[in-house]
């Protein structure tokens, strides 16, 4: 069975009673999807190694090598940086998931 990350990680059937919301948890997708894909699910719960990772290949993730600690730009470098890692975590193991054995 292939993974596509798109899909909801949790599906979730949805109706309305009474103007109020009411979903279940089931085993396809159908119709209004709402909740985290499989993709983004992956991605939060993947490690956050970023900072620990060689300046290299950082700038390889990031596209720039870290402006140092002191720059107001750090933190905006650290949080592109560790998002960017996080997808391309997820996007391999979606990868390694749907390799045919």
């Amino acid at each position: 069975m292939k993974t596509n990350g798109n899909h909801p990680a949790n599906p979730t059937e949805v109706t309305l009673v009474d103007g109020e919301i009411c979903g279940a948890q089931t085993g396809e997708s159908k119709g209004i999807n709402i909740g985290l894909t499989k993709r983004e699910m992956f991605a939060m719960n993947s490690t956050n190694d970023f900072d620990e990772l060689h300046s290299d290949v950082r700038f390889l993730i990031v596209g720039e090598y870290s402006p140092g600690v002191n720059s107001p730009n750090y933190l905006k470098y650290l949080t592109k940086g560790r998002a960017i890692w996080k997808v391309m975590q997820a996007d391999a193991l979606i990868e390694a998931l749907n390799k045919e054995e």
